[in-house]
């Protein structure tokens, strides 16, 4: 019968070796007792020191307890006649039904001591007993857990997904958020309790995709913040900007550039390597610059580049290890032009462009463009339209910037020749300069963090420059300049514009043979070093340059069977003997340009002359 007492030293608590006896707990009791008898304030007071000074003691057997009631209860509290009788009887009673109850408490918590769940887990369960077995039963707070793990995890739902904050930035990932769960569920549900995993960890997931769900997509950029590998670069109404540490409440990036911000690194060599590639190298720095911009929330600056250029002329270094490395491949997609330019519907072939800061794809290979829609859709608005296996459609966000590259530009069809729209939306990037040889040292160079953030630094000044209300340096959004833009998409990808334009001139009328067109494109590119891999095989490779030209692609006409050149040579060496052998004619299949050949051109004799009918 017997109590640790606990007393206070200097705030701190300590135990005593020595107890209290009940009798001793009851002198203690001794000074709040009225002296009435059978007073009502004693009966309340006698039945609670029975609760917690006889109830709990485990040393006091039954027996000694309900004796000790019955004399040394009832002597200090004035219990006396036949009155006081019913009330001892009563605390007895009362005595008998706590202590059953204290003892199936006791053996409860031991049970439960038993189970040693984590003390982390608190407020995220109940245990109760079965009223049929009496094993304990552990019943998860679904509300509660889910609220927590919301809660550690920093957890949006949108739709069908669900992201959580990791690493400075919001990912959709639905299993981390399952492992979290099902770790506390494991926690709790410990041994026996552990089959039903399952069931309980469905009830968690629909608590947490119903907790406080987003109505409309939660990622539409953060205005004027940056979010780098190893902080936030913040942009303040001036358009200077300031660092800041990571904030899941204040800045909800789904993005994380794969470059740190370091404010002293030079950009001097990085620059110089550019400008390299190609004359217009600063547009390589508006690309990044521009998907900085539109990752901010800013409106869609409706612009989309072309790499264009032979093979080994570094458009894939440029994309890879200059573009792609600075933003990190996660942020990367490769959804190709020609998905965004034919007739069939594309939208649901654009799904990669989720969250994504630029749409890259390298090697375009050849295709006719016959639609502009769905390519002007992406780069005038963020709004795509997603569907995924298993998951309900939904509109979703991309501010991705438009970037592809070619050894030969795509042809077009008469549709997007004359769609203005689109012609303004292109920046073009010949990388003709230099002939490289494979250099891995160079790209381990281009990778180094220091040069890396060197060329961020570039670019922010771009970005800030902008921001002060500045238009980016190459746009074609005015007046006529998209004609200029579409002329150079042809002169620079397809052989035989380069050469008509080369040799001649638009005005009057010209037809040309099929086959010594042919030869004479051929001719021409084994002469230019950056055609010499675009030769056309056979007169139909010529036949969509011909319509964009305006000319016609299936006449025939009547030519001399001998070119100019070769008449004046036989002419020069005074054959004309034999007239008639020399302008023998003959029907051939021909184009008809609205084109006539430069009094300069080379390859002016080297036709056939069109005899007019």
């Amino acid at each position: 019968m017997s109590e640790a007492i606990t007393i206070s030293t200097n705030n701190c608590d300590v135990k005593k070796a020595r107890v209290l006896t009940i009798q001793e707990k009851l002198e203690n009791t001794k000074a709040l007792i009225t002296s009435a008898e059978n007073d009502y304030k004693n009966i309340k007071l006698a039945n609670d020191f029975i609760n917690k000074c006889i109830v709990t003691d485990t040393d006091t057997d039954e027996v000694t307890a309900k004796a000790f009631i019955k004399k040394d209860v009832a002597e200090a509290f004035h219990f006396t006649g036949k009155s006081g009788s019913d009330i001892v009887n009563d605390l007895i009673k009362d005595y008998n039904q706590m202590h059953k109850k204290y003892l199936k408490l006791k053996e409860f918590e031991a049970k439960k001591d038993i189970l040693a769940i984590d003390k982390e887990f608190e407020g995220l369960y109940t245990i109760k007993p079965n009223g049929i077995t009496g094993d304990l039963m552990v019943l998860p707070h679904y509300y509660n857990i889910a609220e927590e793990i919301i809660k550690n995890l920093h957890v949006i739902t949108y739709k069908d997904n669900i992201y959580l904050y990791k690493d400075g930035q919001y990912i959709e990932n639905k299993g981390l958020v399952e492992a979290e769960a099902t770790r506390i569920l494991n926690g709790i549900l410990l041994y026996y309790n552990s089959k039903g995993i399952t069931n309980n960890l469905r009830d968690v997931m629909t608590n947490i995709r119903t907790y406080s769900p987003c109505l409309e997509y939660p990622f539409q950029g953060v205005r004027n913040a940056i979010n780098v590998n190893n902080g936030v670069i913040v942009f303040d109404k001036n358009g200077d900007l300031h660092f800041e540490e990571p904030d899941p409440e204040k800045y909800k990036f789904n993005y994380k550039l794969a470059v740190k911000y370091k404010p002293e690194a030079e950009s001097t060599w990085v620059v110089d390597q550019l400008k390299k590639y190609s004359d217009r190298y600063e547009a390589i720095l508006q690309i990044i610059a521009q998907a900085l911009v539109q990752s901010m929330g800013y409106s869609p600056s409706k612009l989309a580049y072309l790499f264009i250029g032979p093979a080994d002329y570094g458009k894939s270094t440029v994309l890879e290890n200059i573009i792609m490395a600075l933003f990190g491949k996660p942020l990367c997609c490769g959804v190709s032009l020609n998905k965004m330019s034919s007739d069939s519907n594309n939208r649901f072939q654009l799904s990669p462009l989720e969250g994504k800061l630029l749409n890259i794809k390298d090697e375009l290979s050849y295709f006719k463009m016959s639609d502009s829609e769905t390519f002007k859709m992406v780069t005038g608005s963020y709004d795509i339209d997603i569907e995924r296996k298993g998951v309900d459609p939904y509109k979703a966000i991309s501010t991705a910037v438009h970037v592809f590259a070619a050894n030969n530009t795509p042809s077009f069809d008469s549709r997007v020749k004359m769609d203005d729209a689109f012609w303004k939306r292109w920046v073009i990037i010949p990388c003709t300069k230099t002939h490289f040889t494979r250099d891995d040292s160079f790209k381990h160079e281009l990778l180094k963090e220091e040069n890396q953030s060197g060329l961020l630094n570039e670019v922010l000044k771009i970005v800030s420059n902008h921001l002060k209300g500045n238009a980016w340096k190459y746009t074609n959004a005015y007046g006529d300049d998209w004609e200029t833009v579409r002329e150079e998409w042809l002169q620079l990808g397809h052989p035989l514009y380069k050469f008509i334009s080369e040799n001649m001139i638009r005005g009057e009328e010209t037809a040309i043979r099929k086959d010594q067109m042919l030869s004479a494109v051929c001719d021409w590119c084994d002469k230019h070093l950056l055609y010499s891999k675009a030769k056309p095989n056979t007169v139909n490779d010529l036949t969509d340059t011909i319509k964009v030209c305006n000319g016609t692609v299936d006449e025939k006409r009547t030519f001399f069977i001998r070119t100019q050149e070769e008449i004046e040579a036989l002419v020069a060496r005074r054959e004309m003997y034999d007239t008639k052998a020399i302008l023998l004619t003959e029907r051939y299949h021909c184009y008809v340009l609205p084109w006539t050949w430069k009094e300069t051109s080379e390859y002016k004799n080297k036709f056939s002359k069109n005899i007019k009918e």
